[in-house]
């Protein structure tokens, strides 16, 4: 196969080395073969926060060339293709079957989302996907961009159209302002050295939370539980086996507890621009059984 042949031909230096080969700009054709990948790890960024996960994507739904809907296995992504720029696929030349990904990125962020096969995939698939993608010269592999972006109302009706309500609603708070926050809902600013210790106290008692993070070109839902935090100067850390959650808390300008007509909460992370980079919800409101923790930690937040 060209793939196999391009990718894992080792180099003559002994030494560790990433391959960066470029793939043509084909997002249909990418994220319809999500699927057919099996378990695979996603890594969603925005300049203030890296959210890898472990998930198994199983259903994917387009609206035209606007965007995409994935859905699976504890995972809801809505995608704006038009805001999509170029896509890599990079492995580790000295490893077999490590350090391979394929990376989306945009013009103005390095990297959206990554893609990462690990041991439960289905390697063979992924050979034949990235294999399709390849760009065979420097013409076909430069990216073409849309003249006019998908905002997230586009992604908003999409998700409504299939029934992705949950969904549906993420998107909606991340588009809404905090001017409408406070007209729709209780909104209450917290300091922002509070989120350490509210999320360690999470992490200590295994409690779930649901993750949800936004950049240029989507929205990234997930449920996880962590147990363990680091707090090492300004980048909060939280783990677990195989999952990752990083803030950087000096690009992060506000915190804000939402408190819901419903008596739902959450808590919005903000830059400087006011813009939702990462909420963080209570996976009891998602299905999850309920302890009472969460409810406890936010008034002992807002009081």
């Amino acid at each position: 196969m060209q793939l196999v042949s391009k990718l894992n031909n080792a180099d003559s230096e002994p030494n560790t080395h990433i391959e960066e080969i470029p793939l043509r700009p084909c997002w249909q054709q990418l994220i319809e073969g999500l699927p057919e990948l099996g378990p695979v790890k996603l890594q969603a960024e925005n300049e203030h926060v890296s959210f890898s996960f472990l998930c198994e994507p199983w259903q994917v739904r387009f609206n035209g060339n606007d965007s995409a809907i994935v859905f699976g296995n504890d995972v809801q992504i809505a995608i704006s293709l038009s805001k999509l720029h170029k896509a890599t696929a990079k492995r580790n030349n000295d490893i077999w079957q490590q350090g391979h990904c394929v990376c989306i990125s945009s013009c103005k962020h390095k990297a959206l989302c990554r893609i990462i096969p690990g041991d439960s995939s289905d390697w063979f698939s992924y050979y034949n996907l990235v294999t399709g993608l390849l760009a065979l010269d420097q013409q076909s592999s430069t990216p073409v961009l849309s003249t006019v972006g998908t905002d997230n109302k586009t992604l908003l009706n999409h998700a409504r159209r299939y029934g992705f309500n949950e969904l549906a609603n993420h998107i909606s708070d991340i588009a809404e302002s905090l001017a409408d926050a406070h007209e729709n809902s209780k909104a209450q600013a917290i300091d922002i050295s509070l989120l350490g210790p509210f999320l360690e106290t999470l992490c200590d008692q295994n409690h779930a939370i649901k993750i949800t993070l936004a950049n240029q070109a989507g929205v990234f839902s997930n449920t996880q539980s962590f147990y363990g935090l680091q707090h090492k100067g300004s980048t909060l850390r939280l783990k677990n086996s195989a999952n990752q959650l990083h803030i950087d808390l000096s690009n992060i300008f506000t915190v804000w507890v939402i408190n819901k007509v419903s008596q739902f909460s959450q808590i919005r992370l903000c830059n400087a621009n006011g813009e939702v980079v990462l909420i963080l919800e209570d996976a009891s409101e998602h299905g999850y059984s309920p302890n009472g923790l969460w409810a406890t930690l936010i008034r002992a937040l807002t009081d």
